[in-house]
């Protein structure tokens, strides 16, 4: 069956240790794997806590909390691409809203209530079944003050990136700045990072060709399980 995606039929969760600062800095969330065609057609990106990252601070909401909901406004190449060693990237958005805790100081658990166990951090929800479950969680999108994102502020995301790749490298990284801006800036130069036919409503979800180790990402994805646990076999 051929899969179509009208433009906000869906919207996208993602499970993140970063912080509100960090996302207003380069108005997006970063660094994802994502099906590009289907991910610019989302309409929220609901941002939900992973505590237990260890650039994690003391005071930020706690685990598996929704606590940022942006209007995506466009998906474009993670400037962060050639740390990690993936391609990866960025869901932009122009608007914001943060999510707090309730009158009697008790946050949510959207990601554990709506998401479940699945290992992968991101998940594709169709927009208004996922509005109904986050009124569930005591979120009404609809009731939301969403603000015009300020501008972006690359000082602060830099050097909140180079305390990241500390972890990723597993090492400081010495002696070398990393511009992560004009990083970005050559990136989008070189590639569009929103895909022409995502203009169009009524895209084809996959219209290329694409390898074992894509199909394994895109499986997991839609099913909720592991990439190793999937076996693909071609027969010619």
């Amino acid at each position: 069956m051929t899969n179509y995606y009208d433009l906000h039929e869906e919207s996208i969760l993602v499970f993140t240790h970063k912080t509100v600062d960090f996302m207003l800095s380069i108005n997006g969330s970063t660094s994802w794997k994502l099906d590009l065609a289907r991910a610019s057609k989302c309409k929220y990106v609901i941002c939900c806590k992973n505590y237990h990252h260890p650039q994690v601070r003391a005071g930020e909401p706690p685990h598996h909390a929704a606590f940022l909901i942006g209007e995506i406004s466009s998906v474009v190449d993670s400037s962060t691409n050639e740390i990690r060693g993936e391609d990866r990237y960025t869901i932009k958005f122009d608007k914001f809203a943060e999510v707090g805790s309730d009158e009697r100081g008790e946050w949510n658990r959207a990601w554990a209530n709506i998401v479940g166990p699945q290992r992968t951090p991101i998940k594709y929800l169709n927009t208004d079944s996922l509005t109904t479950m986050l009124i569930e969680n005591g979120i009404n999108i609809n009731e939301l003050e969403f603000t015009t994102c300020p501008s972006e502020d690359w000082s602060f995301a830099q050097e909140y990136l180079n305390e990241e790749n500390k972890f990723i490298l597993g090492k400081k990284i010495e002696g070398e700045i990393i511009d992560y801006r004009e990083r970005l800036r050559e990136r989008v130069r070189g590639t569009k990072h929103v895909l022409d036919s995502v203009k169009n409503p009524n895209i084809k979800r996959t219209e290329e060709g694409i390898t074992i180790k894509e199909a394994k990402e895109r499986l997991s994805i839609e099913y909720a399980i592991p990439e190793d646990s999937i076996e693909i076999i071609l027969k010619g």
